[in-house]
């Protein structure tokens, strides 16, 4: 990995650089081919930036933080980065087809900074024809799902038939 580490409107500190590269080394593991750091520290007054811009798998990661030494900001930009980074290697993992962690239930995604959040997935099977109540019976006995949102044929409205815990059936029509 090469790592640039560039001081404005400060003397450079030897201590600082190899913490830096010692830390954004360890970022590696979330990419898979080589890696280009840039890091800049700038002082105005008494606050102290870093930022850093990671170039890696053709994507660019950056972040900016403030603090009041470098080597805080240094940190706080770091985690952002780490952040970043994170999410994209997750990302990617679910582009290519790998299964997800069993650990999580289908349905939710896992955030190191957050619980559990729901997502949303699209379904592309719907009826277009409007059907009888014995034939949308006979369609959810058949496919084994838990419910069927159909038009139905003698109202013309959409209705919502469900399988019940207790194995009756159960119909929402609309008013």
């Amino acid at each position: 990995m090469k790592v640039m580490v560039t001081f404005r409107h400060q003397d450079s500190e030897e201590r600082l650089q190899e913490y830096v590269k010692q830390k954004i080394s360890k970022l590696a593991k979330y990419f898979h081919r080589p890696v280009e750091a840039n890091v800049v520290f700038s002082v105005e007054k008494f606050r102290h930036q870093a930022e850093i811009t990671i170039t890696a798998d053709q994507t660019t990661f950056t972040g900016r933080e403030t603090a009041g030494d470098a080597m805080s900001a240094f940190d706080l930009c770091l985690k952002v980065i780490e952040i970043q980074a994170r999410r994209y290697r997750d990302r990617m993992k679910h582009r290519r087809g790998r299964e997800e962690d069993d650990s999580v239930p289908e349905g939710f995604a896992e955030d190191a900074n957050s619980s559990a959040v729901p997502r949303i997935i699209k379904s592309d099977r719907y009826i277009k024809k409007p059907l009888s109540l014995e034939d949308a019976l006979l369609l959810l006995r058949e496919n084994h799902d838990d419910f069927l949102v159909f038009r139905n044929a003698d109202s013309e409205k959409v209705s919502v038939l469900y399988r019940r815990k207790d194995g009756n059936f159960g119909l929402i029509e609309p008013e």
